[in-house]
């Protein structure tokens, strides 16, 4: 058994630095290298030089798969198995390759885990499953831009557990290449508009550029050509995302409830209906739909692509905001601590535990205090009970909820004025105000109150000026 190495190069500075890095990884674990360059470069030939390699030069026609099948034609006939990979990749357990390929003969190709991209806490959080090993002739490349391997004949595959590839690349790097994508999904188009996956290929490039409405387009295209549910699945959680990025709201829903119907055993849709419902405080049914979800398992070996943190952190902090929404702080917290497990290291969760507690430590006093007053049957004694309150306390819903119940103003003096006041989780009252500050309306509202309580004068061009702050959104 004989293991080559084949890769593509571009001919730069910063890739021989990268090419590097791969080999140095790789190397002592192949039988030999190939290097197909697209550009001619001597740091990238001092490279492969160092290490060995074959190298072959492929003038670039912004098609990857020529490319790749040309790399894969210099790999002589005695060598029985490839291992493919870019310059700005390792494989972490690559020692353990051989041993596996030896103890399954016939097995033709071999897939592991692509960790394509992390957070900043080296955690992954998108991730591909990817065919890395093929046996020597049994595939061909296919596609200009995201290439796969199209099978000669009938093959045999493998899932590796425990050995995976790595992207080392940095956001520079995945800011040039999104526009190089774009670059190659529209010269793709222009070549042939009749294979769906050129508009599946162009959708995903004009989304990842922001530009939603071209790409929305460009993925109503693909649906109506393309046969594979598993792809419509994902173009209609994308194009919900473009309708929630763009600001419709209602026409991102239609979009994922018809993604729910096509994999109702996937989580995925039900955490994006959660996070639309959310955006429109809709809570009721943001929490069926993230409960609903958390309950499913995640479709790590049949979805295309996917983040594992969509499947735990993120539904769990949306949670946790949905419930600090709807003043519910003891699910907020137990949400924050299974986070906390998730990220051990995450100063701002410890953080977020620790106010959480003290929320919920005043939550239960306020209830406490609010379970005291509803007993309280005189209106005056409950008057005077609920003023000796501090703000922080007397400003809270289940207090202010007994008052407005209780004390129901029948008259006016001609000239009261009252103000209605959106919905918003933050506490708002002067003296807030005055020791840590508050902005938007709920400033305005303070200030048009102190002024109309002092009894100043104020032109017909100021008033109008304070309503418009009064009533924008904070």
């Amino acid at each position: 058994m004989k293991i080559a190495l084949a890769m593509i190069v571009k001919g730069t500075e910063e890739e021989a630095v990268m090419l590097n890095q791969c080999l140095e990884n790789v190397a002592k674990y192949v039988d030999g290298i190939f290097l197909t360059v697209t550009q001619q470069c001597e740091a990238v030939n001092k490279i492969g030089e160092m290490y060995g390699a074959q190298m072959s030069f492929y003038n670039w026609d912004y098609s990857f798969a020529n490319a790749r099948n040309h790399n894969f034609k210099q790999v002589p006939d005695d060598y029985t198995h490839i291992l493919w990979l870019d310059t700005d990749d390792v494989v972490r357990g690559i020692e353990k390759l051989r041993g596996i390929i030896e103890k399954n003969p016939r097995v033709d190709a071999f897939a592991m885990q692509y960790l394509y991209s992390f957070d900043e806490h080296n955690t992954p959080v998108v991730v591909h499953l990817k065919t890395q090993v093929v046996k020597n002739g049994c595939v061909e490349w296919v596609g200009d831009l995201h290439e796969d391997f199209k099978p000669v004949r009938q093959l045999s595959t493998y899932l590796i557990e425990g050995i995976d590839r790595i992207h080392t690349s940095k956001h520079d790097r995945f800011e040039e290449n999104k526009w190089r994508n774009l670059e190659v999904a529209t010269k793709q188009l222009e070549n042939d508009k009749k294979d769906p996956r050129n508009y599946w290929n162009l959708g995903n490039a004009l989304k990842a550029c922001g530009k939603n409405e071209k790409a929305y387009k460009a993925f109503q295209r693909f649906l109506g050509m393309s046969r594979s549910e598993e792809e419509k699945y994902i173009v209609r959680l994308r194009m919900a995302e473009i309708k929630w990025a763009m600001g419709k709201h209602s026409e991102g829903l239609e979009d994922a409830q018809y993604a729910l119907g096509l994999r109702p055993e996937y989580p995925d849709a039900y955490h994006l209906l959660g996070s639309l419902y959310l955006e429109m405080q809709n809570y009721e049914q943001a929490k069926k739909m993230y409960l609903q979800g958390c309950q499913k398992k995640p479709p790590k070996y049949s979805i295309i692509v996917y983040n594992p943190r969509d499947y735990d952190y993120v539904p769990m902090m949306n949670l946790a905001r949905l419930y600090v929404e709807t003043h519910e702080p003891e699910s907020a917290l137990t949400c924050i601590e299974a986070c906390s497990k998730i990220y051990p290291d995450d100063k701002r969760l410890k953080k977020g535990i620790d106010d959480m507690k003290k929320e919920v430590a005043r939550y239960k006093e306020v209830y406490k205090t609010a379970k005291k007053l509803n007993k309280v049957k005189a209106d005056e004694k409950l008057f005077k009970r609920i003023n000796k309150l501090e703000p922080e306390i007397r400003s809270h819903p289940a207090i202010t909820s007994l008052h407005n119940k209780r004390f129901i103003k029948t008259k006016s003096t001609g000239r009261d004025i009252v103000f209605y006041c959106g919905y918003t989780t933050d506490e708002w009252h002067p003296k807030i105000a005055k020791t840590k500050g508050i902005g938007g309306s709920e400033e305005a509202v303070i200030w048009l109150s102190k002024l109309l309580a002092a009894g100043l004068p104020m032109s017909c061009s100021r008033i109008a000026h304070l309503r418009s702050i009064v009533f924008c959104p904070s």
